[in-house]
């Protein structure tokens, strides 16, 4: 019976976000601590390590579409505004033949000063955008997005009967699977962090999900 894979809290991973390599899922077995060996049935890791590996492309998804959803709208927003721009321009300096041609029932500078009213709505939008922008920055969201990473990453060794410790004596060179499981998924993902830091924010998550109820000892 296969165990439950990992609830990621974001989107399902868009297409365009590439599939692990057969390497990184290797990575990722390797983490595997109840041993086992290769058979005509799998590895006793190949769960557990595609359990892992549905985290990691969540971590990849939300991190692209972030860079893509910000640029694209601030592209959009400065295209359209340029656009606009000349539009309003060629109306307000149609050469006559042309005004003619057009008719009476036409209305280029009305049209005109309608332009300029949705410009400046424009021009709000793109202070808007940039002050949406200001209050978190990059580092902040990734923070928040290593903070899913411990919790998925604990929900996924759960499923597995697995100690979810954050410990990690880097003098000793002993660090407790759920924080090299966050390390490496956070690699994987393109968040790459110390041992230090996933263990510290491992046993923050722990300590706010206990308090809340929501995660065991």
């Amino acid at each position: 019976m296969s165990s439950p894979k990992a609830r990621f809290t974001g989107a399902q991973p868009p297409s365009r976000v590439r599939d692990l390599t057969h390497a990184e899922v290797l990575r990722l077995r390797d983490l595997w601590p109840k041993g086992g060996i290769e058979s005509a049935w799998g590895h006793p890791g190949d769960e557990f390590a595609a359990s892992l590996a549905d985290v990691v492309l969540g971590v990849r998804a939300q991190r692209n579409r972030e860079i893509v959803s910000r640029e694209d709208a601030r592209a959009e927003l400065h295209r359209v505004a340029r656009q606009l721009r000349e539009a309003e321009e060629m109306l307000r300096t149609l050469s006559p033949e042309v005004d003619v041609l057009l008719g009476v029932e036409a209305d280029p500078l009305g049209t005109a000063d309608a332009i300029k009213a949705l410009l400046s709505r424009f021009q709000q939008a793109e202070a808007e955008h940039a002050t949406l922008y200001a209050g978190t920055s990059s580092a902040e969201h990734e923070r928040g997005l290593m903070r899913d990473v411990c919790v998925q990453v604990a929900g996924v060794l759960r499923d597995y009967g697995i100690e979810v410790a954050a410990t990690a004596q880097l003098d000793l060179g002993q660090v407790s699977v759920a924080v090299r499981c966050c390390d490496e998924v956070g690699r994987l993902g393109g968040i790459p962090r110390s041992l230090a830091t996933w263990r510290d924010l491992l046993a923050d998550v722990r300590r706010t999900e206990e308090r809340r109820g929501n995660m065991p000892s």
